[in-house]
């Protein structure tokens, strides 16, 4: 059965929803750039079946993780979703294929990825400083902190090394 929700609110609604689907369809006509609605479903292990707009592709890896059809194509929507729908190994194997993805997305990711970043800096300044991460719903936090013993380079060096590097 396909059911139109509309706008739903509250994050309990929503995952009870994708833990109940088999597949997730987005069939997305405005080009959002980073669809949550996709790395969701796909976190719960479900293939998604979107449209080629915005961000979708690329969430999307199509035949992996999901089928990702022409905008507006009504007859490939509908042959996406009865392939999906009538071809169980192939639907779980997406599924699983889709959670693998969705680890790409996880803000513990981001932070540790801007953290490196911050790392990497280091050596263009003179003075300490402080970074700090905090990641939302209490997920985890973590704050480095940059003393006073981290080797710095002289002026003109840290002023070298940042002419030097690419932006």
């Amino acid at each position: 059965n396909i059911e139109m929700r509309g706008w739903l609110s509250g994050n309990d609604e929503i995952y009870r929803l994708y833990e109940q689907a088999q597949v997730v369809l987005v069939p997305s006509v405005w080009p959002e750039n980073l669809p949550t609605v996709c790395i969701e479903a796909m976190a719960i292990g479900r293939p998604v079946v979107g449209t080629k707009t915005g961000g979708i592709p690329e969430l999307i890896s199509d035949g992996e993780s999901g089928l990702v059809v022409p905008m507006r194509d009504s007859d490939a929507l509908a042959h996406a979703m009865l392939e999906l729908f009538t071809n169980a190994p192939m639907r779980e194997e997406m599924g699983k294929s889709a959670r693998a993805r969705a680890e790409h997305f996880r803000i513990e990711r981001f932070a540790a990825e801007i953290l490196g970043v911050y790392k990497e800096v280091i050596g263009l300044v003179e003075t300490p400083f402080v970074a700090a991460t905090e990641i939302v719903d209490g997920v985890s936090e973590e704050v480095v902190e940059i003393i006073d013993d981290v080797p710095h380079d002289t002026q003109a060096e840290a002023k070298e090394k940042a002419e030097q590097a690419p932006l």
